[in-house]
């Protein structure tokens, strides 16, 4: 007998279940959904959740499909100090595609600006050949290789991913559409923020933050929104979370998303998998969360939460206060549909894996530097930093050559753990 639906990731209560529930909720006892973890507390008189299902209605957006595009700020690496600089632009100038660009960034330096992209597999692809366009064609006077960490030497200067979704080719995005939409992503801006973390370091010594990036330019950078009064994105600022880009001569206007750090391929396209399902749900018109479990306050605590701790997190997943590990299984049972549409390999489902194993970047980061600390407890932070550096230029070029998230962990001298048995949700 079918009773109802978890009010989170929409399993099906069995009548089993359903008993053993109204058992533990008449002792007061804590009954977790069998597949997200979330606490149920409905009236054991009630044998009915209906009212949280999936909303089926037809497509909001008339739009079959988005386009992706990324930006990506990097520091740089001097390679005769092995000093970590920013303002120390490098610039690539031959073969270049069609919409790439190699840019001067006001704050780090150096920018990367990605084509124009129609899925997922594609942009992972075409991120690791254009990033790795700064290790090649250049010149014999090279002194400077890119960093791709969102944090290192002062607490003005943090490295971003800019991630940016528009309509396929021929359309335009409206500010109706966008102001659709972007309720969608900002309900995920805290998962997004702790998957991403990458900014661990901070004037050049180890902290216990995962994005130092967040926690003091999270502020100015991008700026918190509040989800019960999205509305008019156009008239939002370039450097709030969330705002819809003005079309400019080569690009037309597109919904930009600013809290990530930046970070190597893997979990570049770990943010963007996450916008990308976001925004899919969104055109198909699937439920937003209930504004009544909303407050800016804790949606605000909530993102420095993500920031400081990253995978061991825990962030609201809709009513649902849930730890990374069990947010990414609701994540992935809620948004089962738009998982399997975008076909996303392995290498970007190996991020949320290592996630649900207490891991993002930052912690590989951290687990580097205490390493070479604890082989030679008489090194200062300046010596770390540049054995740090010197490993980390090596695990970034073979990543961008083609090797994976394990590898460069390896390289780092970090072993990271088995992910054999992790699922994500029921069907990944």
């Amino acid at each position: 007998m079918k009773v109802g639906k978890c009010p989170v990731c929409f399993t099906i209560i069995s009548e089993k279940v359903w008993k053993e529930f109204r058992s533990k909720v008449m002792d007061r006892k804590k009954f977790d959904c069998p597949e997200c973890g979330t606490e149920l507390f409905i009236d054991p008189k009630i044998a009915n959740f209906e009212e949280y299902s999936i909303n089926k209605s037809t497509a909001l957006i008339k739009y079959p499909s988005m386009t992706l595009g990324i930006e990506v700020e990097s520091f740089s690496i001097d390679l005769q100090s092995l000093e970590f600089k920013s303002l120390a632009p490098i610039y690539v100038k031959e073969g270049l595609e069609k919409g790439e660009q190699f840019i001067y960034d006001k704050t780090i330096g150096s920018e990367y600006n990605s084509p124009v992209f129609t899925s997922l597999n594609e942009a992972f692809f075409r991120i690791k050949t254009g990033l790795r366009k700064y290790f090649i064609n250049l010149g014999e006077d090279e002194t400077n290789r890119i960093a791709l960490i969102a944090s290192y030497s002062n607490t003005e200067n943090t490295a971003g991913i800019h991630y940016h979704v528009a309509p396929e080719k021929g359309e335009i995005l409206t500010d109706e559409a966008a102001d659709i939409v972007a309720p969608y992503i900002h309900q995920q801006t805290p998962f997004l923020i702790a998957i991403t973390a990458n900014s661990p370091i901070m004037e050049g010594k180890i902290t216990e933050f995962s994005s130092n990036r967040m926690i003091y330019n999270g502020e100015t950078m991008c700026t918190a929104l509040a989800r019960d009064n999205l509305e008019g994105l156009s008239g939002y600022s370039h450097f709030d979370e969330i705002n819809l880009t003005r079309a400019r001569d080569n690009k037309p206007p597109t919904i930009e998303v600013r809290v990530a750090d930046s970070n190597i391929p893997e979990y570049i396209i770990a943010g963007l998998f996450i916008v990308h399902v976001a925004v899919n749900s969104g055109i198909k018109g699937k439920k937003l969360w209930n504004l009544k479990y909303y407050r800016h306050r804790e949606y605000e605590k909530e993102r420095m939460e993500a920031a400081r701790l990253g995978a061991k997190a825990s962030i609201k997943f809709n009513k649902a206060l849930l730890p990374i590990p069990k947010y990414i299984d609701a994540f992935f049972n809620f948004y089962n549909d738009e998982i399997e549409e975008s076909n996303v390999s392995e290498d970007i489902l190996t991020v949320f894996r290592l996630a649900k194993k207490g891991w993002v970047m930052a912690d590989i980061v951290r687990a580097a530097w205490n390493k070479i600390k604890k082989e030679d407890p008489n090194k200062n932070d300046e010596m770390i930093s540049r054995l740090f550096a010197a490993k980390y230029i090596q695990a970034q070029e073979r990543n961008l050559n083609g090797e994976n998230i394990k590898t460069f962990a390896k390289l780092l001298g970090v072993q990271l753990p088995r992910l054999n048995e992790v699922k994500l949700g029921k069907n990944f």
